[in-house]
């Protein structure tokens, strides 16, 4: 589920942001990072609806797999990765939606997928360490 965050007391650049969140109600950590280092000079317009298409691209993964997908990231597991976006595609292809709609809707999974995987093969830190920073995300 995507929440806008508008609280009064938060500074005008986090109000504007919009984040998907688990079903617990813990906001999806790959998403924001995404956000913040692909799209921010997009327009919020153009924003939304790539982390909308994201959003449900996580719920579907959580509804079916019962598994929080910032979880497969951050483990780099790339035979649960492929399972779910195979499922996932399958998923989109046999929606009522026009063909556009499913192209954009993959498009945005597939840029943020393969943009983060680029990202994560760039960094020196190891799959342990990145376990811990999504750990210690889900716990603040």
């Amino acid at each position: 589920m995507l929440v806008r965050i508008d609280h009064i007391d938060l500074p005008v650049r986090l109000q504007m942001n919009t984040v998907g969140v688990s079903s617990h109600g813990l906001p999806y950590m790959w998403p924001i990072i995404y956000q913040d280092l692909f799209l921010s000079q997009l327009a919020e317009s153009t924003q939304r609806k790539k982390l909308r298409a994201i959003d449900q691209f996580y719920s579907f993964i959580e509804t079916n797999f019962s598994k929080n997908f910032d979880a497969v990231i951050t483990d780099q597991n790339e035979q649960q990765l492929a399972r779910f976006c195979v499922s996932y595609f399958t998923h989109l292809s046999n929606l009522e939606l026009s063909l556009e709609s499913k192209e954009e809707y993959w498009g945005a999974i597939y840029d943020f997928l393969s943009k983060l995987a680029e990202q994560l093969s760039r960094t020196n830190s190891s799959s342990a360490e990145l376990v811990k920073l999504n750990q210690n995300f889900l716990n603040v």
